[in-house]
């Protein structure tokens, strides 16, 4: 991401990420399922509770449609594979212009 010009913060889990968003209130987050201390669907509704303005996208190698479902369900804005970097920086881009990226 840093590559195509945008300013990032990482986190190690869950945990740590829904601390980095309360304090570095980024434009768009984009989070993985398989998290430690707190999986991705926790944190996306920790973070969507927090702010629902602010867009999350999913971004997992779990693609099966009950894990899509429970995404949009848990409060994504938006749902990418990782095997589909161009079709993550579509999503960012539309997501960060207002479009809706689901």
């Amino acid at each position: 991401m840093t590559r195509k010009g945008f300013l990032t913060e990482g986190a190690l889990d869950g945990i740590e990420g829904l601390k980095k968003a309360a304090s570095f209130s980024p434009d768009l987050v984009i989070l993985d399922l398989m998290l430690p201390g707190m999986n991705g669907w926790d944190l996306c509704r920790e973070l969507k509770a927090m702010d629902k303005g602010r867009p999350v996208l999913l971004f997992s190698a779990k693609y099966a449609p009950g894990d899509i479902d429970s995404g949009l369900e848990a409060g994504a804005d938006g749902y990418v594979s990782k095997l589909s970097l161009n079709e993550l920086f579509q999503k960012v881009h539309g997501l960060l212009d207002g479009a809706d990226a689901a």
